[in-house]
């Protein structure tokens, strides 16, 4: 079986790079530590997920599974009304990258 291809490894990279950004953002300013186990097992999850995508060439999906990856990597360090807020405002903003 073939692997992703360079700008499909570095897409992946990317993407998780600027999930673990957004764990930080929520993470910070809270008294509570984050479930790090937790919140790697959700970006692990996320990473398998974006693998699989791209190999089947379904790269056109992934904006529309951002919001989702948003709540699951927020998901261990908010409450869940909060991730969904979060998940939301990603759809928001995806949505208006792709209208322009």
């Amino acid at each position: 079986m073939e692997g992703l291809s360079p700008e499909d490894e570095s897409l992946v990279a990317t993407v998780r790079r600027v999930l673990a950004n957004v764990v930080a953002a929520a993470a910070a300013g809270r008294s509570e530590g984050a479930d790090s186990s937790a919140v790697a097992a959700a970006l692990d999850g996320v990473e398998l997920v974006m693998r699989g995508e791209l190999a089947r060439g379904n790269a056109a999906q992934l904006p529309a599974l951002l919001p989702s990856f948003v709540f699951l990597v927020t998901l261990p360090i908010v409450e869940q009304d909060e991730a969904l807020k979060l998940s939301w405002r990603t759809t928001k903003l995806v949505d208006g990258a792709l209208d322009t």
